[in-house]
């Protein structure tokens, strides 16, 4: 088979010396051929070889397969080598390990996998698979030569193989590779494309995630038939219109719903009250649970399964939904979305960018987006995993791709309050209180629904102060439906060792917040673009009042940084005994180029050391 090196050449280059610079793992040599018949039936082999440095390249060691009724693995083998090229072990297709365990409830999947622990290091892996699909589909699979920015790519090879007869639709993201097509002697249609010598990058911080920075180039039919189903993948609209064909009769309500649904909405005289009475319902009579059956998991189950039973995955609770409002006399979409990756192709509609459903209800100014599996949630609230990200509302008109609103920096705010009474052995009695809003409230929710002592371990862990004892604590978690949440959070503590030093000069930290901050190397080299994908403004105000007996010896200067990447202030003033200090710190989201990294150090390392400054008492003399 064509680029597809044999084992002797890649055991002869695995006995060269290793280098400091070199990554955990070397994919020498990788190939993916697809042969598909017809709409319904393909074969995908793959060849692997691998070069695993060292144990944190271990996972590459092994493999997971996922199958199901119309998927099936026709041939596996696995060899180990080490270093020397000596065989460490050898694994066939009956040797796999079988598990149908799965975070869903239910599904129709199952997994065949390996469990090899490399006993020295380096190992070459060589491993040959060959799957067989009978129930259509609605892509090809994808060339991702690079599925990890930490992995070395030597030479990856693909080939796709359809009927003179099917049209295959090409999209490329973040590589501009040729795709060669030819003829062969069958007539049939040959997609060809290869990528060499591909380094592996240094993880680096704010950086874009790697499935969004990673060079793919995805395949698929124009025209598909999928399980029993068939659709065009042309336009987004077509594309959802096949949805809306699966979801188009599973909205039908027993009687019994419908009049709970009117009860609760006749006497509402907006929609967005009618919304608010049907989300509380579905909170307080349903539960989340995964269920991937049928149809590649795409069919939910009918909204009537759900009455009865109380429970669905995020497909059936939002059909649920939907149906509960059409009732209602509301309008109300099936939208599909994913967790994972924040943007698609908009010119290349496909169905594998998605993992998620999501409810929408347009309104003239704007569209209220209702998340249906996490009633901790209040409503009206776009939460941090789909925020900003492109989605497809469905309707019989077909597909529609929008892009969910996201909040501004300046509104992810979290603002804080501590007063310090300091005494002269360094101890010190304190009282606080934190609000946390919109993104900064969605860090503070498995605080929030944590038992009493791990929301008392959370905070300690978060202030860093030496002996800290924390007498009494609440939080509370503030979500009237469409308004802006936070959590509120209010405690009484004493701590050991506050201030250091001895009795006749103290060294007073000037606040007990954002201590785990980590500082930026400016002397890095920088690969990546920046990508800050979390903008947020903290407000600190902090009173320490001194104890009697001491004045100032020294204080720390006020500060004001300006920046692409945001703001930061600090002012430190005396009045009488008090010493009053109040941080504010802007962080804007966004992408700047990788020549401005030195000035993101100074921004942020300077904010970092304002956050850690010390005021110096001294004892006055008698």
């Amino acid at each position: 088979m064509k680029h597809i090196h044999i084992i002797l050449f890649v055991l002869t280059l695995s006995v060269l010396p290793l280098s400091a610079q070199e990554p955990i793992a070397v994919l020498t040599t990788s190939s993916t051929c697809v042969t598909c018949t017809n709409a319904t039936t393909m074969t995908c082999t793959e060849q692997r070889v691998w070069r695993i440095n060292d144990e944190r390249g271990k996972k590459y060691a092994n493999t997971v397969i996922q199958l199901d009724d119309n998927t099936q693995l026709t041939s596996f083998s696995m060899t180990i080598y080490d270093g020397n090229g000596n065989k460490l072990r050898k694994i066939k297709k009956d040797d796999l390990q079988k598990t149908e365990y799965s975070s869903h409830l239910a599904s129709d999947a199952y997994y065949l996998y390996t469990d090899f622990t490399p006993p020295v290091y380096p190992v070459i892996v060589s491993m040959e698979t060959e799957e067989r699909f009978t129930g259509g589909f609605t892509s090809f699979p994808t060339f991702f030569p690079q599925q990890s920015r930490e992995v070395e790519v030597k030479d990856s090879y693909y080939r796709l193989t359809i009927p003179a007869s099917m049209t295959c639709r090409i999209a490329q993201k973040n590589t501009s590779l040729d795709v060669s097509q030819h003829t062969n002697e069958k007539g049939q249609k040959v997609y060809e494309v290869s990528a060499t010598n591909i380094p592996a990058q240094r993880q680096e911080s704010y950086t874009e995630k790697w499935s969004e920075q990673a060079p793919r180039i995805y395949f698929a039919p124009e025209h598909f038939e999928y399980l029993g189903t068939s659709g065009t993948l042309t336009t987004w609209q077509d594309y959802g219109k096949w949805q809306w064909s699966m979801i188009a009769n599973q909205r039908s309500l027993p009687e019994a719903a419908k009049q709970r649904v009117h009860q609760l909405t006749d006497t509402c005289t907006t929609i967005r009250s009618k919304v608010s009475a049907l989300y509380h319902l579905l909170g307080e009579t349903t539960r989340y649970v995964s269920i991937q059956l049928g149809i590649g998991g795409l069919r939910p189950f009918p909204a009537e399964f759900v009455w009865k039973t109380g429970f669905g995955d995020c497909k059936a609770l939002t059909n649920y939904m939907c149906a509960l409002l059409e009732e209602a006399g509301v309008q109300a979409q099936y939208t599909i979305i994913s967790t994972e990756n924040q943007h698609v192709l908009p010119h290349f509609p496909a169905g594998n960018y998605f993992n998620h459903v999501i409810c929408a209800v347009p309104q003239q100014s704007d569209t209220l987006w209702i998340e249906c599996t996490n009633p901790t949630l209040p409503l009206g609230y776009v939460h941090e995993d789909i925020a900003n990200h492109h989605a497809v509302m469905i309707s019989p008109e077909g597909g529609t791709l929008v892009t969910l609103p996201n909040y501004s920096d300046s509104q992810n705010r979290q603002v804080s309050k501590a007063d310090i009474t300091l005494s002269a052995d360094g101890s010190a009695s304190i009282s606080m209180r934190q609000r946390s809003y919109l993104k900064q409230y969605e860090d503070m929710l498995p605080v929030v629904h944590s038992n009493q002592q791990e929301q008392r371990n959370a905070l300690a862990h978060t202030l860093k102060i030496p002996g800290i004892h924390i007498q009494e604590m609440t939080i509370h978690d503030i979500k009237d439906d469409y308004a802006i949440p936070f959590t509120d959070t209010e405690a009484t503590m004493t701590a050991d060792s506050y201030a250091t030093g001895s009795l006749q000069r103290l060294f007073v930290p000037i606040c007990p917040f954002h201590q785990g901050y980590t500082s930026l190397n400016s002397k890095e080299p920088r690969t990546n673009d920046i990508t800050v994908d979390y903008g947020y403004h903290d407000t600190d105000t902090i009173t320490i009042t001194i104890p009697e007996g001491y004045t100032i010896e020294a204080m720390p200067s006020n500060t004001d940084i300006q920046s692409d990447f945001g703001t930061f202030t600090s002012t430190i003033t005396l009045h009488d005994n008090v010493i009053t200090v109040i941080n504010q710190l802007l962080m804007r989201n966004g992408t700047y180029g990788k020549e401005k990294y030195d000035e993101l150090c100074t921004f942020r390392n300077a904010a970092i050391r304002q956050y850690r400054q010390k005021v110096i008492l001294r004892k006055s003399q008698p």
